[in-house]
């Protein structure tokens, strides 16, 4: 009889069942994501957790890699927001259990809020890059 513990999965939902929880099982290990899955701030109409720190972080490096190659920063933005968009679109459907719109792996408040964030993350380098020109 073997003594080592079964590898735990890395799950993203509740049910850890979904196809975004095999996504996620496949591409980060089990400490990692239960690292980003730690919550900072859960309230009524706040959640933040470690995902958000990437969300800002993803921003800003799209609005530094946006403004290296164009000039339409505004625009930037837009597109931003359409990805980002479209990026938790994709995750709320990948969290989809069965034929009920249930969403498993976030709440939707922390889905408006990691549009923010991303937002901010785009919108934070932008105003310092318009402060220090």
């Amino acid at each position: 009889m073997s003594l080592m513990k079964k590898p735990q999965r890395a799950c993203v939902t509740e049910k850890c069942n979904s196809a975004l929880d095999k996504v996620v099982q496949i591409i980060l290990p089990y400490e990692f994501v239960h690292f980003l899955n730690r919550q900072l701030i859960k309230k009524c109409y706040i959640y933040l957790n470690i995902w958000s720190i990437i969300h800002f972080c993803l921003g800003a490096i799209f609005f530094l890699i946006w403004s290296s190659f164009f000039s339409n920063l505004p625009l930037g933005f837009f597109i931003w927001l359409l990805l980002h968009t479209i990026w938790e679109i994709t995750e709320f459907l990948l969290a989809l259990k069965g034929l009920y719109p249930t969403l498993f792996s976030e709440e939707f408040v922390d889905i408006i809020w990691d549009t923010i964030i991303s937002l901010l993350g785009y919108a934070l380098p932008w105003m310092l890059f318009v402060l220090w020109r």
